[in-house]
């Protein structure tokens, strides 16, 4: 089987949770036989020669960063990937395509492709993501066009009736897209782990990791470090990608917070390894957090509130904490309690739905 896959960026290195989605959906693909000829939006990654030996082809397409295309009705993240040559390309053939994200999906917008299959692969409710990302921005300016993002996804979603089918990433966005496409399927994240491998014992401290950059992420550290942090007299580290000024502020002066700048995936991978506790938060809802995974897999306890884990079918391998006292309460009681053969038995259970081969096999249905 021949297909397109068109990627919002390009697919390597797996650094982010929708990209980590990506291209491990290309190996998985790759490694049932599929023929993948992908086409991803470049700005800034750079061509990566290490994809080239999942796919038959790959073709590259500047993402056009102009500001005039703020003014368009048409999204921000959809009309700078517009691009005549990708839609020429997919029609020299009738094989068939996946669009990673409503960000791929201009090609859609101005051509029906009768007769094609065509499934969206959606990360999040876009719309849900923006306004959350509005609420969490302080700048004025970045808030106003997060809002205005906002409003044009919600009003650009009907192109989704074009798929003949939606790939949604959690339950709670299959149940939303549902109601937008009939024909909409659970397929869960991709992901680089195959088996739980968790430390049995316990750890001498508590861990935070995600990308520091992003303002969502920027003021939930932002959360934990003014409201609970204070109150637990134990070591935490806080790591991730460009931690912004504001969480070394908030941070300044207490002495049991380390800040881990920019760590490779290997120390992360370390760090979550070593952790007595890891904490998974987020401040809305929003499609899967591929950390929670992450720590799952390779981590000691996990706490999280239930925006994050909420009809995953992962609440049982969970700790949920919600309000302050409740992540006061927890944090005391786990990093009392070592981890047991016993517990990981169980994740090891509860983590075999979310295994690639299952999800491979779900895609492959929908697109064959």
């Amino acid at each position: 089987m021949h297909l397109h896959l068109v990627s919002f960026n390009v697919p390597y290195p797996p650094d982010y949770g929708g990209i980590i989605d990506v291209f491990y959906k290309i190996k998985a693909l790759h490694d049932a036989g599929v023929k993948i000829h992908l086409h991803c939006f470049n700005y800034g990654r750079g061509k990566a020669s290490e994809i080239s030996q999942y796919c038959v082809s790959v073709n590259y397409y500047q993402r056009k960063l102009q500001f005039y295309k703020q003014i368009s009705l048409i999204p921000f993240i959809v009309y700078t990937r517009n691009s005549r040559e990708l839609i020429e390309n997919l029609n020299r053939d009738d094989y068939p395509i996946i669009f990673e994200g409503l960000h791929c999906t201009y090609p859609l917008y101005i051509n029906k492709f009768d007769d094609r299959k065509i499934v969206i692969r959606t990360h999040n409710i876009e719309h849900d993501y923006y306004k959350g990302l509005a609420k969490s921005e302080k700048n004025l300016l970045k808030k106003i066009y997060f809002r205005f993002e906002a409003f044009k996804l919600k009003h650009y979603e009907p192109i989704l009736r074009k798929a003949t089918t939606i790939a949604a990433i959690s339950p709670n966005d299959k149940d939303y897209f549902k109601t937008i496409n009939p024909q909409t399927s659970l397929v869960l994240p991709f992901h680089p782990f195959s088996a739980a491998s968790s430390k049995i014992g316990c750890g001498s401290y508590i861990l935070i990791h995600g990308d520091l950059s992003v303002p969502e992420n920027i003021q939930s550290v932002i959360w934990l470090l003014e409201n609970i942090i204070p109150e637990c007299p134990y070591p935490f580290k806080i790591a991730g990608k460009e931690p912004s000024k504001q969480i070394y502020r908030s941070a300044y002066g207490l002495k049991n917070v380390e800040i881990i700048p920019n760590p490779n995936d290997s120390k992360i991978t370390d760090l979550i390894e070593n952790a007595q506790i890891n904490i998974v938060h987020s401040l809305y809802p929003q499609g899967f957090k591929l950390k929670l995974l992450h720590v799952l897999y390779k981590g000691r306890h996990c706490i999280c509130n239930k925006d994050v884990v909420q009809n995953t079918g992962l609440e049982p391998v969970c700790y949920i904490a919600n309000t302050n006292q409740e992540f006061i309460s927890a944090i005391k009681h786990l990093m009392l309690v070592d981890l047991t053969n016993e517990m990981v038995d169980m994740r090891v259970s509860m983590l075999s739905r979310f295994s690639n081969q299952n999800q491979i096999g779900k895609l492959l249905e929908l697109i064959s």
